[in-house]
């Protein structure tokens, strides 16, 4: 899940209304790391954990924070770099933990600081915060044939947010996809009659080389749809992705605004028509 500034924030309200105080691990857990080899970073935890004696108070019948938290790690199959672990115990002895996986690494988690870094008292949410305002946020248009979808990317997360191009109609994607068709075929008949000398095409052949009113307009309102989108997310790089004539047709419709970020255009990946996330996240880095 692509983190927000808002989840940030409901970390902050959701142990704001705990008394202090909140226990704040942060953690280098990247199963790639030869030092992080058989759940090393489990014990380098534990021990981080083992020096704070408020952490083991033991409750009637209730297991300790200090067990609880252990509890949810020792189930933790790690695939990210970095663990953000929050928890906290009201007056009745309730446990409330919230995990966060990230894709990057934290300055907080370095070889300095043992590769651990946890705290007892006040919600530590700057690390956090610093990733959040230090890392920038991507869009990557892919135009797919007759749809198109919009991914975003945040500290190495890609998430598709499908409300972009929501008011798009499958009849329209239809429409856009018979036309884009055409438009192939005009160019491909281009290149094979001298290498764009309109004049020799036949009347049929002009015709399909030509664009479409309607999909002029079309493609006003997909670049006015992926500007708001731009300024809800505030994503600064922008990539397009799609066959070369279609994302270099498409980069002319955007704004000044949209062309600034935009960082580059790519080619479709290797599943064209239904690509994974991961595999447009790979083509994109």
């Amino acid at each position: 899940m692509v983190i927000r500034p808002q989840d940030v924030e409901g970390l902050r309200e959701t142990f704001g209304r705990h008394r202090a105080p909140i226990l704040s691990v942060y953690a280098d857990i990247n199963p790639a790391k030869t030092e992080n080899a058989g759940k090393a970073w489990l014990k380098r935890v534990k021990n981080a954990l083992r020096d704070m004696p408020d952490l083991h108070v033991r409750r009637k019948h209730r297991r300790t924070l200090y067990d609880e938290v252990l509890y949810l790690l020792e189930e933790l199959r790690p695939n990210a770099r970095t663990l953000a672990l929050f928890a906290a115990e009201d007056e009745h002895g309730n446990v409330s933990v919230e995990r966060l996986d990230l894709q990057v690494e934290l300055p907080v988690v370095d070889l300095a600081q043992g590769r651990v870094e946890a705290r007892w008292g006040e919600p530590y949410l700057t690390p956090l915060l610093f990733a959040v305002d230090e890392y920038e946020r991507a869009g990557v248009v892919h135009l797919e044939v007759g749809k198109w979808r919009f991914h975003e990317i945040f500290l190495g997360e890609i998430e598709e947010d499908t409300a972009v191009f929501a008011e798009i109609t499958a009849a329209e994607w239809s429409e856009l996809g018979a036309l884009e068709e055409k438009l192939k075929e005009g160019l491909s008949a281009l290149r094979e009659h001298g290498g764009g000398k309109f004049a020799r095409l036949s009347p049929r052949e002009r015709k399909s080389a030509k664009v479409h009113a309607w999909m002029h307009k079309f493609y006003v309102r997909l670049a006015h749809l992926l500007e708001k989108a731009v300024v809800r997310l505030g994503v600064s790089r922008l990539v397009l992705m799609g066959e070369d004539w279609q994302t270099s047709r498409f980069a002319g419709y955007l704004s000044r605004n949209l062309r600034q970020r935009l960082k580059g255009r790519v080619a479709q990946p290797r599943n064209a028509a239904h690509p994974s996330p991961k595999e447009i996240l790979d083509k994109v880095q």
